[in-house]
Order: structure tokens, then C-alpha cells, then sequence
């Protein structure tokens, strides 16, 4: 008897234990700052593996993330300044409720079994009927939902009307009103929330992918180069191995009389780029081509390119930033052989602020300039960012950028900022055209005249994942107005693999009309199937000198990719 009694308690401990292992979450992974409560108990430093039962509660601070997982490997991500509380968690429900930030959530037991899922949030509650969501609650309780698996029923928290958003949707739910209408997931909501997948979750086929991918072009066609035709062979192989990436020029050019480039044979020559990681995210790095390069907001570097006088001249040059969630630099050189051009950049947060200082310099003695100037930014709900920049151009004037917005609206990137700057300041100083300009600007910088006020405004968008639109419109007093204009094929339709068009303008009047005017250029690209992997890429660019003489190149190729 005695032994029985033993034996049930000893079952019951085991149970018990076993109970609380099944259903309860742990402390999986976390960077910053992060605090735990039990009840009513003073918030303490959580640690890994800390376990979370029913009643229990964490939060992030500034610049910190935390990574909850159970026994079936369901996750709960919380980002930072986030506040849960996991109210229920046993066989029949799950009830979770979110004070305040944002949470990713996978819940693997919702594909088996007869569990109840719910999201409890200030403003809304969401019934779970899928198994991959994502929340954000705003300071004022507005709660945002993005559903990429399955569906959610949600409603207001004090109504009984209930939407269902399945998955590929999201919508919105502000207090008092009922949920807005379901919105098709954008590309950044998807970047934002999928690309946190842990990677031992993907198949290994997939994975396997991801770390090694190797393309290759080969190219045969005619171009045009310092005003003489040649024509080209060649291929164009691309290695990814991981984050690391490596791509090659091997292409050769012939006169007419079949003689080759000289320089063709350089070793730098054939390297294209060297590149590790991705940018805006951790650690990345390219050496060779770089095709655009802006620093913070661009109101000293924006879209620089080391290939305008690409084929004809390769360059090799360096970029390199490093991005946390706290801060993190960027740096650029674009020139190795020369080093006469270095810019950087470094940027801090503080509290809701994020704080960034920007230096150029171009030490070449004709065109010897620094310009140097600071930002600040604040993030506010409803995906939007206040901004101001200062900046100088040593020896010379000073501009102002502000106030600046940065806004999402109706899945459109939308920018405007009002600028107040010296007759002897230039926005953007180092822009696309700056290796064919840098003389005249220098030359440009003169302290007579009145101030320069106006609007920079830019504004992209993506219609339906098949056509890309991008625009950047900039208007001063005593100026004529410049204007980008970019418009895109991302997405194959027939034969028609990809196509682009775009059009740059500074300081033009008119801009829709009289274009063989300076600082103009087009250029167009077409990718076109024609059979199995051979496509034909046809490519036309034209620039205007100050005499309004057009220098027009173009090429036709054929590309092979395996």
C-alpha cells in the first residue's frame, strides 16, 4: 500500500513535470535587453532557456529582440520595445496578449489537434485559424495584422463583427472602429517579417540552394566604345556560394581589323565584383563595379556609380556598411588605383532618435572638395519617418534639409522634404553624373547670388509585382528642375524576360520636351526569350554634352544561361 502510494505521487510529480515541459515556452535567443515577470512580480533579466508558463510575461527594449519557442518548435519573435503576456497555455487554448510592439508567430500545433488560438491586443482580438502571422501594436493601441499562412478572424475588441484575413493579407484595426478592409501583403511586409525564418525550418533541398548558386552568360554581339564599334565575346559567370558572391567579365573586343583592346587583358579587368553578405542587413561588402551608392538620405551622396564610362573604362572601387539595430557605418571608395574619393558614414541610436554623421572627400587637386554634414530621424507609427539633414561643403556654403517624410502610402514609397541652402551649396553633391561633372562643379560653387529654396520629392511603387515605377522630382528658386523617372518589367510575361526604361534630367526646362539638352540621359534595356535558355538583350543609352551633341551607344547580344 505504502508503495502505491508512492508510485501515484511519484506519477503525479512526473506528470506534473511533464505538463509543464509540453506546455510552456522558452527563452530560445535574445540581443539587448530583456525582461521577465511571473504575476505580479518585479521585472527582472531574463536568461536563455528561462521558462514561460501561463501568467508569465516579457518585454524588449530599445534596439533588442527576444525568440520564444515550445516543445513542437512553435515560435513567438518579439521585436523591440514589445510587451506579451501568455494569459493561456494548455491541450485546449492558447491566449496571448500584446501590449504594445510587434510579434511574428508560427504555431505548429495548430496544424493537428483541436487547440483554440488567440491574439488579444488593446484594440482587437484575433481568433488564429492559420499557423504563420504577424502583429504590430502602435502607441495608441492601433493593431496591425499580416497573415502569410493560413487566417485570422479579427475583431474590435468591444464589437462582435468579425473579418476573416487569409493569407497574402493584412489590415488594420483602430479603436472604436471596425477592422479595415483586407490589403494584399506588400514586398516589405514579406522582407520584413519572412526573411526572420530560422533556417533549420526550410527544407535541406532549399537551403542547399540558398548557399551555392552559380550562373552563367555568354555574350557575343557588337557596342559601342569611345565612339568606335568592336565586337564582343565573352561570358559573364556569377558564383554565390553562401553570402559571398563573385562575378566576372571574360568578355574580349574586336575592331574591324580583329585586334584587341589592350586593356582587356588587365587581370582587374575581369573581375566584376566581389561582394559578401547583403546590404541594410549585418555585415556587407562589394569590390569591383558599383552600380549605386547612396549615403543615409543622399543629401551628399546619392546613386553615385563608379561605371559611368563602363565597358570602355572598369573601375574597381570598395563599399562596405555595417548595420545594427543600434547603429552602424557605411563606407565607400570608389576608385582603388586613384583613392581620390573616400566617403563614410555613421549612425547611432538614442532612445526613439537615430542620429547619423556623413563625410565625402575628393582629394584629386583641380577638384579638391569635402562636404560633411549630420541627420536625425524619428520613427513614427503608421510607417512613417521624420527627418532633417545639415550639410557644408567646406570653404563653401551650407543646406538644409528639413522637415523631411518619409511615408508608406497605399503600398507606395513616398518622400518629400523642403531644402534651404547657400547659392554656393549643391545638393547631392556626389550623384550619378559626378565622375563627368566634377570639374564644372567646383567650378559652379560661387557665394553671389540668393539663397536656393525648394522641394525634393521621390515616390516608388510596385503594380501587382509586375511593373516597377520609381520617380525623384527636385525644384529650387533661380533653378530649372531636375526629374528621374525609372519604369521596370520585374516579373517575366511571354517572352519577355525583363524591360526597363529610364530617363535622367538636371536642371532642364522643359523637362518632357527638348531633350538634347546637358546632364540628359536614356537608357533602355530589353531581355527577350527566344529559345530554351538563349535570350537577345538589347541595350541603348544616350547621353548630351553641354552643346547639346548626343553620344549614343547601343548594343545587341545574345545571352545563354545555364
Amino acid at each position: 500500500m505504502k508503495r502505491l502510494f508512492l508510485l501515484c505521487v511519484m506519477g503525479m510529480v512526473l506528470g506534473g513535470a511533464g505538463f509543464c515541459e509540453e506546455f510552456s515556452y522558452k527563452l530560445f535567443f535574445f540581443v539587448g535587453t530583456v525582461e521577465a515577470r511571473r504575476g505580479t512580480e518585479t521585472w527582472h533579466k531574463a536568461v536563455i532557456n528561462s521558462v514561460f508558463l501561463p501568467g508569465d510575461e516579457i518585454r524588449t527594449g530599445p534596439g533588442s529582440e527576444a525568440e520564444l519557442r515550445d516543445t513542437d518548435k512553435s515560435i513567438i519573435k518579439l521585436k523591440e520595445n514589445t510587451q506579451l503576456t501568455i494569459q493561456r497555455f494548455d491541450s485546449e487554448e492558447s491566449l496571448f496578449k500584446v501590449w504594445a510592439g510587434r510579434i511574428w508567430m508560427r504555431m505548429i500545433r495548430l496544424k493537428y489537434g483541436n487547440m483554440k488560438a488567440s491574439i488579444h491586443t488593446p484594440t482587437a482580438v484575433a481568433g488564429l485559424r492559420g499557423t504563420e502571422f504577424a502583429t504590430g501594436v502602435w502607441l495608441d493601441g492601433t493593431s496591425d495584422f499580416f497573415v502569410f499562412e493560413g487566417a485570422l478572424g479579427i475583431r474590435e475588441v468591444d464589437q462582435t463583427e468579425e473579418i476573416l484575413l487569409n493569407s497574402g493579407f493584412r489590415t488594420r484595426v483602430i479603436s472604436g472602429q471596425a477592422p479595415t478592409a483586407p490589403e494584399a501583403l506588400t514586398e516589405e511586409d514579406f522582407s520584413q517579417w519572412q526573411e526572420k525564418k530560422p533556417a533549420e525550418e526550410k527544407p535541406k533541398e532549399e537551403v542547399k540552394k540558398e548557399r551555392k548558386e552559380l550562373g552563367w552568360q555568354a555574350i557575343y554581339g557588337a557596342t559601342m566604345i569611345d565612339d568606335k564599334l568592336y565586337y564582343q565575346l565573352g561570358i559573364l559567370p556569377e558564383l554565390k556560394f553562401w553570402k559571398f558572391g563573385l562575378g566576372l567579365d571574360l568578355s574580349l573586343y574586336f575592331d574591324e581589323d580583329g585586334k584587341t583592346r589592350k586593356n582587356d587583358w588587365k587581370v582587374q579587368n575581369k573581375i566584376l565584383y566581389l561582394s559578401y553578405g547583403e546590404k541594410e542587413k549585418g555585415f556587407y561588402t562589394r569590390v569591383g563595379s558599383l552600380p549605386e551608392v547612396t549615403l543615409g538620405h543622399g543629401f551628399i551622396m546619392s546613386r553615385y556609380t563608379n561605371m559611368l564610362y563602363y565597358p570602355s573604362t572598369k573601375t574597381i572601387g570598395v563599399e562596405a556598411s555595417w548595420n545594427r539595430k543600434k547603429g552602424g557605418f557605411s563606407a565607400v571608395l570608389p576608385d582603388v588605383d586613384e583613392a581620390k574619393l573616400v566617403g563614410g558614414r555613421v549612425s547611432k541610436k538614442f532612445g526613439w532618435f537615430n542620429l547619423g554623421a556623413t563625410c565625402v572627400f575628393d582629394s584629386k587637386p583641380a577638384t579638391k572638395t569635402t562636404v560633411y554634414g549630420c541627420d536625425a530621424e524619428l520613427p513614427l507609427p503608421l510607417d512613417i519617418k521624420l527627418y532633417g539633414d545639415i550639410a557644408k561643403i567646406d570653404k563653401y556654403g551650407m543646406g538644409f534639409a528639413a522637415p523631411g517624410l518619409l511615408a508608406k502610402i497605399f503600398g507606395a514609397d513616398f518622400r518629400l522634404e523642403y531644402r534651404n541652402m547657400d547659392s554656393d551649396f549643391i545638393p547631392a553633391y556626389f550623384d550619378t553624373f559626378y565622375e563627368d561633372v566634377r570639374m564644372k562643379k567646383i567650378g559652379s560653387l560661387t557665394s553671389q547670388g540668393e539663397k536656393k529654396k525648394g522641394v525634393f520629392s521621390g515616390l516608388s511603387y510596385k503594380f501587382f509585382n509586375y511593373l516597377s515605377l520609381s520617380m525623384t522630382y527636385e525644384s529650387y528658386s533661380k533653378k530649372d528642375p531636375s526629374l528621374y523617372l525609372g519604369c521596370g518589367l520585374v516579373k517575366k510575361i511571354g517572352s519577355l524576360n525583363s524591360a526597363s526604361i529610364s530617363l535622367y534630367r538636371k536642371e532642364a526646362k522643359p523637362l518632357f520636351s527638348d531633350f538634347n539638352q546637358p546632364n540628359t540621359m536614356w537608357r533602355f534595356v530589353a531581355d527577350y526569350q527566344l529559345a530554351g535558355p538563349v535570350s537577345a538583350v538589347y541595350t541603348y543609352k544616350v547621353n548630351y554634352d553641354e552643346n547639346g551633341v548626343s553620344y549614343p551607344s547601343s548594343s545587341l547580344s545574345t545571352k545563354i544561361s545555364f
